[in-house]
């Protein structure tokens, strides 16, 4: 079982808690587990697993008891539980971040290193794209004068080197920097918890662009809809397809781009969702 760092679902990771204890003893069941909280319902634990009862503040510390947490481990999955039962954006960012306060640092060394700066800082990505902008200095102060919000100089430069030497970024004959395709493996350390980080940091961006960018360089639409469940899977292909379709059409035309944009799409549900309908 992986460490209680690497979820960010408290349910997730209470279900492979019980399956790994039930692999290792035969003897472990959902009311050896009530026994040890201390909870009289032997199927609460069960309940709590599959999303029908939540955990209150009361709940969260038997459960921290009978799961013998370490005091880093139990004030992680206190601020876990209350991330996930969360109901405002407000209040669900403000237990991410101590989320990601308590969670240990992680430790890489070499080119595993880079490659979490670059799934971590959002910068990165944008100066790889700024390199192709016919208007391109190799002067860190101008790099970092021209990203939104700006960075130091020094942030510039570390970056640079960064994606030199992932092979996001290469040199030509004339020294100049240009960009190169290169694969990048995760590592796997480096896994949702980065990955919703980055997400985050986009979707504020985009918040603060709907009042402070011009309109002729924002668009800015959405639909509501109701989809069947079975067609949710083609709905994701559907989107992705058209990122891709985006991104051909932008790439076979010139390449006098006039600067980086950030285009996001999303697609969340706004009722409950039923699996499947019924006949």
């Amino acid at each position: 079982m992986e460490s209680i760092y690497t979820y960010l679902n408290y349910r997730d990771f209470l279900r492979d808690y019980y399956e790994e204890n039930k692999r290792t003893n035969k003897n472990f069941s959902y009311r050896y587990f009530s026994r040890l909280a201390g909870i009289k319902s032997s199927g609460f634990f069960k309940l709590v697993i599959t999303g029908e009862r939540g955990l209150s503040p009361s709940s969260t510390q038997k459960f921290i008891t009978a799961l013998k947490l370490k005091k880093r481990e139990s004030n992680y999955f206190e601020n876990l539980v209350l991330f996930n039962e969360s109901k405002t954006q407000e209040s669900k960012k403000i237990y991410f971040d101590r989320l990601m306060s308590i969670r240990p640092s992680v430790k890489f060394e070499g080119i595993q290193k880079d490659q979490y700066e670059f799934y971590t800082k959002d910068y990165f990505v944008i100066i790889r794209e700024m390199v192709v902008l016919p208007d391109f200095h190799e002067d860190y102060a101008w790099i970092a004068n021209h990203i939104q919000p700006k960075i130091s100089a020094p942030q510039a430069e570390q970056a640079v080197e960064t994606l030199i030497r992932l092979g996001f970024l290469t040199r030509d004959a004339e020294g100049k920097l240009c960009q190169q395709d290169s694969a990048l493996a995760t590592p796997k350390q480096i896994k949702s918890h980065e990955a919703l980080k980055f997400q985050t940091e986009m979707l504020d961006k985009a918040k603060d662009a709907l009042w402070k960018t011009p309109k002729e360089l924002l668009e800015v639409s959405s639909v509501t809809i109701p989809i069947q469940y079975e067609s949710i899977q083609q709905v994701k292909n559907l989107i992705r397809k058209f990122q891709e379709d985006l991104a051909t059409y932008i790439n076979k035309g010139s390449n006098n781009f006039s600067g980086v944009f950030q285009i996001n799409m999303q697609m969340f549900p706004l009722t409950k969702v039923n699996k499947g309908n019924k006949k």
